[in-house]
């Protein structure tokens, strides 16, 4: 899931500043990226809860654990040109990238994994 998000923003570069755009402005989300957002939800939903129920995923309730594992892709695509400009030409470089992913998804799962469980 998280790649598939990196992958998104790799696309649509822009996608989370205007995002942060429109709300900042106090709007609504633009239709196209509500019924994006509308037909992902229940996926997510579901991949929590499933989780949860086989115990793979720590207790909780799913909209704060869904915005949480979304927060890393969506924060690493909004400031990368920020990034880019303190790390320098490395950060646009596929073996960052590949890092950067990594990270998130290794730090997704330590947050999900039930606390008596280490995560491998």
């Amino acid at each position: 899931m998280i790649e598939a998000y990196y992958d998104q923003f790799a696309r649509f570069p822009d996608f989370p500043a205007l995002v942060i755009h429109e709300l900042a402005l106090g709007r609504k989300l633009p239709p196209p990226i509500k019924d994006t957002l509308d037909r992902v939800q229940p996926a997510l939903f579901k991949l929590i809860q499933d989780g949860q129920a086989e115990g793979s995923v720590r207790a909780g309730p799913p909209v704060p654990i869904i915005m949480s594992i979304l927060s890393q892709p969506f924060y690493f695509a909004m400031v990368r040109r920020l990034v880019g400009q303190v790390v320098g030409p490395e950060f646009e470089q596929p073996e960052f990238r590949a890092m950067l992913i990594q990270h998130a998804i290794e730090f997704v799962r330590r947050g999900l994994a039930p606390e008596a469980r280490e995560v491998a």
